[in-house]
């Protein structure tokens, strides 16, 4: 969009949904204080096809903090950090994500969350947001950080018949229809998201 070419024509917009925490992740031993202090860890960014990894890559890029990066899933980091293979790793997701809910009382080196600030401009694009102590287990502070706005969409250009469209009018009912369950009995985000309110004018909604 940016460049004012057609790639983004075909992607509408079907519900605004919520924002999502950048969770830099650590040993508490490791003592570190900020963004800064990853110069020259090591410091895994997820695998390619993952949005972690993008937002990540923009981070090294925009800080001009020098880590190595490690093309570690998510679902290996846990190891990796444990055995010092890495020093951290990033996740983007809606906190409390469920896979970071681990009790202290089981861990020999209890987890951490590295306090991120803006420098360089690095996080322009994102919402400044907070990792609430309530949130984990091992957390001792709340945690500073940012945001990624998440959205549902659909590539109109894929749709081919009126059934598809039908289909995916159905699932935007479907999660409307059902918002007070999501606030009541689904994830803790569910309660901040508004599903009837998009303002980004820059991307059209699915009608």
């Amino acid at each position: 969009m940016r460049l004012n070419t057609s790639k983004t024509k075909d992607l509408k917009v079907i519900l605004p949904l919520g924002g999502q925490q950048i969770h830099l992740v650590t040993k508490a031993s490791k003592g570190y204080k900020g963004l800064k202090d990853l110069e020259k860890q090591k410091v895994a960014i997820g695998s390619v096809e993952q949005g972690t990894y993008r937002t990540a890559f923009l981070i090294k890029e925009r800080s001009n903090v020098n880590w190595t990066a490690v093309n570690t899933h998510f679902e290996d980091a846990f190891g990796a950090l444990n055995i010092n293979d890495i020093d951290a790793f990033f996740i983007v997701s809606s906190s409390p994500i469920e896979k970071l809910d681990v009790n202290p009382q089981t861990m020999v080196d209890k987890l951490a969350l590295v306090p991120l600030v803006d420098f360089n401009d690095w996080a322009k694009y994102y919402k400044p947001d907070t990792i609430h102590k309530s949130e984990y287990k091992w957390l001792d502070n709340d945690i500073p950080t940012f945001s990624v706005p998440t959205v549902l969409v659909v590539n109109e250009s894929k749709l081919q018949t009126e059934d598809d469209r039908n289909e995916i009018m159905k699932l935007r009912s479907a999660i409307q229809n059902n918002n007070e369950k999501l606030k009541t009995n689904g994830h803790p985000k569910w309660k901040e998201i508004n599903l009837y309110e998009w303002t980004n004018s820059d991307w059209p909604m699915f009608k």
